[in-house]
């Protein structure tokens, strides 16, 4: 007899006692122990995150089914016997599979009465800033994504209570339902049963879209349609925490009709895709001052698909039309487009921080982007004499621009200033690697009106004269330093005329006495030779040298704008040289 036959023959009763005694400590752990340690930790772990008292009525575990219910979560105010948050049921359900496959697989998740109470205070400030990350908390290393999929989900009456102190006013949401069918980044073959929909009742109005199922041989594709229609931005912009918004939105609406479809394919595949169309209309973006910085009439958005969960992105369209953008330079060197950015972290954190560890990058894919009609606002109080501009119209248009490997789009863009200056550029473009070459084109660029910015850098005026170039170019991003190629310059200038004339010292002249025509590199030289600087030049050149110094420092963001004080220059009478004019600077580092 074989072996393995006669030890089940003669201990068949000891093994029987030993399993039946292992299903019951099994079952006994599951069912009360488990409940018991789970209900202490969480009750623990919450009350200590959400720094509110939290209490929770019951907890249940099926060892066997892998469900684990709460029952009667309530979450306190910090200040008061309010209620915060709470809910009558969390039923969740896992797969037996999930750790098999290294991921969460969620069979059934049920929410049952959650209810949210928010209050926006006199101040400005709400119930649940401090539940808000603040600027100086160093955010953690981020992990690599979670591998999930969560199936029939069902939020059951859910409820909320907004109160608006500063303007007396209370808003309710009630019988919130919604129902999706599943939210996965992996297959997965998950028998689902929800249909996706939701609805709510709205200060007393209500609310409802119902999803459409489509049967296909191979599929089902179920689409949630999604409506809406001249939203007002500002209304609801100003909800937001102070501390979040470092902008003013005047107005704005907001018109968008979206389906958000879920396809799952007979054999276990499944998609969770937007597609539809945003628009946006009378968009007015201001500074905290009032100071206007973009103002869009119209601006669209195709979404041919999206597919967050899986990281791709297609677009079929973007288009803005009339849109108006106002660039301000300070003198300080900072530009009101920096002011709307959020603060950068103290040079502490950024010292401190992790890096982040190389992820799976976003899909991008765009058919077309198209810009008509703009006009650009530009200011620079930098320069000892400031600088302005109005560039208009300006119209761009890009085809099949990707992020995919070496996939090259096109683009063509043109504009025209106040002056009638023409600019033009035409080519390819790559995203990776980063690639773009083609062709740029000036005409008629007023030399004079760019003084300002060589002004400090060459010892005469030009006062006229128009330049016309052209050239082709090339920029291509690699490991080391970047390639920067320009190839086919041709540019010639016409009707210059330097200050030749209004200069003091003596001039060539003919025989009858008039000041003699020059070639231009002939009255350059004689400037240059003639030209001296008194003390007034030399504290004008220190100061600009001062200020561009300040600006540059000021831009590093290492010093604060406080520690840093421009002082009067001090007129240095030079030393005495031999063949050496007194009208020249001199720089030294201390």
């Amino acid at each position: 007899m074989i072996p393995y036959r006669e030890f089940f023959r003669r201990h068949w009763q000891r093994i029987l006692v030993g399993g039946a005694t292992a299903l019951a400590v099994f079952s006994l752990v599951g069912f009360f122990v488990v409940p018991l340690i789970l209900k202490s930790v969480v009750t623990k772990q919450l009350t200590a995150a959400l720094h509110r008292d939290v209490s929770i009525r019951e907890v249940r575990f099926n060892p066997f089914a892998l469900s684990a219910t709460v029952r009667g979560l309530t979450v306190k105010e910090p200040k008061g016997q309010e209620t915060f948050a709470s809910f009558e049921e969390l039923y969740l359900n896992l797969e037996t599979f999930s750790l098999a496959r290294w991921a969460v697989v969620v069979s059934e998740f049920r929410l049952t009465k959650p209810f949210l109470r928010v209050v926006r205070r006199p101040d400005q400030s709400y119930s649940v800033s401090d539940l808000l990350p603040n600027q100086e908390t160093q955010p953690a290393a981020p992990a690599k994504p979670l591998r999930f999929s969560v199936n029939n989900i069902r939020i059951v009456d859910g409820g909320v209570d907004f109160l608006d102190e500063p303007a007396g006013k209370k808003h309710t949401i009630r019988e919130a339902n919604l129902g999706i069918p599943w939210l996965s980044n992996i297959p997965s073959n998950v028998e689902t049963f929800v249909e996706p929909g939701a609805s709510a009742q709205i200060n007393g109005t209500r609310y409802a879209i119902k999803g459409k199922t489509k049967p296909f041989a191979d599929s089902q594709e179920t689409t949630l349609d999604i409506n809406i229609a001249d939203l007002d931005l500002p209304y609801y912009l100003a909800y937001l925490p102070p501390e979040l918004l470092t902008f003013a939105l005047p107005s704005g609406r907001l018109d968008a009709k979206l389906g958000v479809v879920f396809v799952r394919q007979k054999k276990g595949g499944q998609t969770l895709s937007v597609r539809g169309d945003v628009g946006l209309r009378e968009l007015a973006v201001d500074d905290k001052q009032g100071n206007p910085i973009v103002r869009i009439p119209t601006f669209g958005l195709g979404l041919a698909s999206v597919e967050p969960l899986v990281r791709k992105v297609h677009l079929s369209t973007i288009s803005l039309q009339s849109p108006e953008l106002t660039v301000r330079r300070e003198k300080t060197g900072i530009t009101n487009l920096e002011t709307l950015l959020p603060k950068p972290p103290s040079a502490k954190q950024a010292t401190t921080a992790a890096p982040e560890p190389a992820g799976e990058n976003v899909v991008l894919d765009v058919d077309a982007i198209s810009i008509t009609g703009a006009k650009l606002l530009f200011s620079d109080l930098l320069p000892s004499r400031p600088f302005k501009t109005t560039v208009a119209p300006i119209d761009l248009a890009v085809k099949q621009l990707s992020n995919r490997a070496d996939v090259k789009g096109t683009y063509a863009l043109t504009m025209q200033t106040e002056a009638k200056e023409d600019l033009a550029l035409e080519g390819s473009v790559s995203l990776t690697p980063l690639l773009v070459d083609g062709k740029v084109e000036g005409k008629s660029i007023l030399l004079k009106k760019y003084a300002p910015y060589y002004s400090d850098i060459v010892l005469f005026d030009i006062e006229s004269g128009k330049l016309d170039f052209s050239s082709r170019y090339k920029y291509a991003q690699g490991e080391g330093e970047p390639e920067i190629v320009a190839s086919e310059v041709a540019a010639s200038v016409s009707a210059l005329r330097l200050a030749y004339g209004a200069e003091k010292f003596p001039k060539p002249r003919n025989f009858i006495g008039m000041v003699k025509g020059l070639p231009v590199p002939e009255m350059e030289k004689l400037i240059l030779t003639h030209i001296e600087a008194g003390d007034e030049e030399l504290r004008q050149l220190a100061s600009q040298r001062a200020n561009a110094v300040q600006a540059a420092i000021l831009r590093s963001g290492k010093v604060e704008v406080e520690r840093l004080f421009i002082v009067e220059p001090k007129t240095l009478s030079p030393e005495k040289k031999d063949k050496v004019k007194n009208s020249r600077v001199e720089f030294k580092i201390g």
